[in-house]
């Protein structure tokens, strides 16, 4: 995660790649670790991806941790509302608009389900589906979810915020 916050995606993804390796050999794939990691490794590989090419081989990361996160978590647990939102941010910028909306509208559900409907996440979960429907020209569906997301913000971050600033231009 430092490597990421660093922005030296290479050193993250050959740590993450590792790691995997000893958390399959040692537990196997369905463990809340391996989940875990090759969901950071999918984050990683999105983030240092510098060609379209790079992204089905993403989005098939985040399909195995969604599928293992739903055998080794509770339904509806934090941990796969973020995996779906992570994949929701990389089908929206694939042009997969239908999928995208159905993955934001999960993690928002899921976020909902545990408490977090006012929480910083939600408010840019909101205004990342906001800017989706925006982009069908579903002006009326963004409306409320800009209001929403420009209120959480606010409340959490201050009215100077760079991301609430960014909200209320949209």
């Amino acid at each position: 995660s430092i490597s990421i916050q660093r922005r030296n995606y290479q050193d993250a993804i050959a740590k993450l790649q590792q790691a995997q390796k000893l958390i399959e050999s040692t537990s196997g794939k369905e463990d809340r670790d391996y989940v875990a990691v090759i969901t950071d490794l999918a984050r990683a590989e999105q983030m240092g991806a510098t060609k379209r090419d790079q992204l089905p081989k993403i989005a098939g990361i985040y399909e195995e941790a969604l599928n293992l996160s739903n055998k080794v978590f509770p339904p509806d647990h934090p941990q796969i509302g973020k995996i779906n939102l992570a994949y929701a941010t990389l089908l929206f910028v694939e042009g997969n608009m239908a999928d995208a909306e159905n993955r934001f509208n999960e993690a928002i559900r899921i976020t909902t389900k545990n408490g977090g409907e006012k929480s910083i996440d939600m408010a840019q979960m909101k205004a990342s589906l906001a800017i989706l429907y925006v982009k069908q020209k579903r002006y009326g569906a963004a409306e409320q979810l800009f209001a929403d997301a420009i209120s959480i913000g606010t409340r959490k971050l201050g009215e100077t915020n760079d991301a609430v600033r960014r909200w209320k231009s949209l």
